[in-house]
């Protein structure tokens, strides 16, 4: 009975007192034993961190394609670069978790090319990222999809293809979400929050008719910022696919590819006109 007493006093000094993040805290990574800390050697460290990847991608997989997406294809090459880095922190002999590399390695058929350096739209290609930096386990490489090699760049050609085919048509819906929230955006907007407060009604307080006329504005603007990045990523895969490629644009798109560049300076330059500091957040 003294036994345990003790061991719940120092569960409750340790976890309920906050003791552990204070240990963490106060500790001092300068007084290292031998100069080196030997993070291979700590698995916990290292299950957290897969954990934390798997997270990543999953959340990736999720927005990707979605009329709600907006950093996820950033998010592509974050999650590659830390998955390559776990690669590295493992040990030699570690096995690699095989469903985790296929759920990273099919975040590309979703997103064929991920566009770097803003306006410059360089081209990024996952697999060409992985097979340098991460190369597939040997009992995974035949139940990837795409398949490693030419089956990747088969892949992309048929993206290439596939967004060409498609392309009228997405530009068009982007057009019709731009003018519906073009409409919506005018409205509310166009005209001042103390405006929105007074239109609110009176019966409501002064401060639930500034929450709700602030929550209103900002839905507009993150539909903004949404509308404005499927525009630019629309606009840059094409590109930079035919241009890493070498394929040559079909003359059915450039007519659409005039209306999306339009439609994302047209986001642009209405929010630059009314919520000067969120522009650059839409194109970005």
């Amino acid at each position: 009975l003294a036994k345990f007493e003790r061991l719940l006093a120092d569960l409750e000094r340790g976890a309920l007192g906050g003791g552990c993040f204070r240990a963490c805290a106060e500790l001092d990574f300068e007084a290292l034993e031998g100069g080196r800390v030997n993070v291979r050697a700590n698995p916990t460290l290292m299950r957290e961190f897969e954990r934390a990847v798997a997270a990543l991608v999953d959340r990736c997989a999720k927005g990707l394609g979605t009329a709600s997406e907006t950093g996820e294809r950033d998010l592509v090459v974050g999650a590659a670069a830390l998955y390559a880095f776990h690669r590295r922190l493992a040990p030699a002999n570690s096995e690699p978790d095989a469903k985790l590399y296929r759920a990273l390695w099919s975040l590309q058929v979703r997103a064929p090319v991920v566009t770097l350096g803003g306006g410059r739209a360089l081209p990024w290609f996952l697999a060409d990222f992985l097979a340098e930096h991460a190369p597939p386990p040997p009992g995974v490489v035949k139940k990837l999809e795409p398949a490693p090699g030419k089956g990747v760049l088969d892949a992309r050609r048929a993206a290439c293809k596939a967004l060409d085919r498609n392309f009228a048509a997405e530009a068009r819906k982007l057009d019709l979400r731009l003018m519906a929230w073009l409409a919506r955006a005018t409205l509310r907007l166009g005209r001042s929050p103390r405006a929105d407060v007074a239109l609110a009604g009176a019966a409501a307080s002064v401060a639930r008719q500034a929450e709700a006329a602030l929550e209103s504005r900002g839905a507009l603007l993150l539909q903004a910022l949404a509308l404005g990045r499927a525009h630019a990523t629309l606009l840059r895969s094409v590109v930079a696919l035919h241009v890493s490629l070498g394929e040559p644009f079909p003359k059915s798109i450039l007519k659409p590819l005039g209306n999306v560049a339009c439609g994302a300076k047209a986001v642009e330059i209405f929010i630059t006109r009314t919520h000067a500091a969120a522009a650059h957040e839409c194109l970005s």
